[in-house]
């Protein structure tokens, strides 16, 4: 459950002496700061009672708009985890401060695919729109940041393997999700403890199809000195004309 703090800022301080009143919103040990735009001298704060002493000159009609800020905030506060029993801290902000809606880890992946090509990027674009449809099929539409962490990821990754899709393939959309997770994490969209890629580690596969198209050539090989002498030239450049074919696609 979420709790406020009434307290005064001293880390910061202004020109005149005077430090801000902030309101420490706490949310399963992690907390974030929001703003009341309201300063006042170390000497006017009674830190205990969390109020604004008398020697103030407005300390009466401070109080009660601290007080009805507070008691606003409360009730929204239990509103929204109602709704987001989940809910990080930063996310609890948002929406404390008016925000329209939660911002879910569909609607970040769609604004990034939306930035992605913008930018002409369409295949990465295309990249991370896989793997978004991947989470969404497995977990709905209105997937939390605060609901993926190391267990979701592992699951996840049982869900994809169990549907017959390849190692290299949920190694990508793996790698899709680590940046939409960093990404989030710098904006303060989610938190970093919650960070799956700490401990868990993206799977990929060997590709043995190199192995699958150059192996009918193998015996071929025209650097085999013996089998030299006894092919002509014609046999060796059709020899390497296939090599160049597998290669080419190959790539």
């Amino acid at each position: 459950m979420a709790t406020l703090k009434l307290t005064l800022d001293k880390r910061r301080q202004y020109t005149d002496g005077r430090n801000p009143l902030i309101l420490r919103l706490t949310v399963d040990g992690n907390s974030t700061s929001i703003h009341l735009s309201i300063k006042v001298h170390a000497d006017e704060w009674d830190g205990k009672k969390g109020r604004i002493l008398k020697k103030h000159p407005h300390f009466q009609e401070l109080n009660l708009h601290l007080k009805d800020t507070i008691l606003k905030h409360e009730h929204k506060i239990l509103e929204i985890e109602a709704l987001h029993p989940r809910i990080n801290a930063s996310e609890l902000k948002r929406l404390l401060l008016n925000a329209d809606e939660i911002m879910t880890f569909k609607k970040f992946a769609e604004e990034h695919i939306k930035n992605l090509q913008i930018q002409k990027r369409y295949g990465n674009a295309q990249s991370f729109t896989t793997a978004l449809n991947k989470v969404v099929e497995f977990a709905g539409t209105q997937v939390q940041f605060s609901q993926i962490d190391y267990a979701f990821i592992n699951k996840l990754e049982t869900h994809l393997s169990s549907k017959g899709i390849s190692a290299n393939s949920i190694a990508s959309y793996m790698r899709a999700i680590r940046v939409l997770l960093n990404s989030a994490g710098n904006l303060k969209y989610y938190d970093m403890d919650n960070y799956p890629f700490k401990h868990f580690k993206i799977r990929t596969q060997k590709r043995h199809r190199e192995q699958k198209l150059f192996k009918p050539f193998r015996k071929l090989n025209p650097l085999n000195l013996n089998l030299v002498q006894n092919t002509s030239m014609l046999e060796i450049s059709f020899y390497w004309c296939l090599v160049l074919l597998a290669f080419h696609l190959w790539i």
